[in-house]
């Protein structure tokens, strides 16, 4: 079930839906990468939902001094400026076109060759772990070894987009600014 026929079954009124769209598209190593509302994707508190899902607490290292640092591990993003991270990454003049989620698919193919060198997080302004602590280069590397973290990552990171793209259909909804939403992610 993909966002367009979601907006679909919510305008024939369905309020319950079930789908493996998250999980078959990471099994195809891509993410969704939804045109929704930068402050309902990157604040995972906002998303409201019956299961709630706790994160893992980041490990802190200890060194021989006993003094506690950081992990300095490649496959961690660098830490995120929440004040540049959008979700509307299409207008960004300073990336190839090649590097841009395709705005009409929705996803962005994680097993592509020129995510190999692409230290950036999943989809900039995500709030989800994936986007938070791994970059696309370490996904790739994860899905083309056949990692089963690659796997579970992309899977993170789908649910957390359907769950924003839910809410922000809900937002909407309670708005009576539902059909531009409709418009808007049937135009992308």
């Amino acid at each position: 079930t993909t966002p367009k026929e979601i907006l679909q079954a919510i305008k024939l009124g369905v309020d319950v839906i079930g789908s493996a769209y998250p999980y078959i598209l990471a099994k195809d190593g891509r993410a969704l990468c939804l045109p929704i509302s930068t402050s309902i994707a990157s604040d995972p508190s906002s998303i409201t939902t019956e299961v709630q899902v706790p994160l893992q607490k980041k490990r802190r290292l200890t060194t021989e001094s006993g003094v506690n640092s950081a992990p300095t591990n490649p496959r961690f993003a660098p830490p995120l400026d929440s004040s540049s991270c959008q979700m509307n990454i299409a207008n960004s003049d300073d990336l190839p076109s090649h590097l841009l989620p395709d705005p009409r698919r929705q996803v962005l193919d994680l097993r592509d060759a020129t995510m190999r060198t692409d230290r950036r997080p999943l989809v900039p302004g995500c709030g989800c772990y994936a986007c938070q602590a791994y970059t696309r280069s370490y996904v790739h590397h994860l899905l083309l070894a056949h990692e089963m973290l690659g796997d579970i990552l992309l899977q993170l990171h789908n649910m957390h987009q359907l769950l924003a793209f839910f809410e922000a259909a809900r937002q909407h909804l309670d708005n009576g600014t539902f059909s531009e939403f409709c418009s808007q992610i049937e135009d992308a």
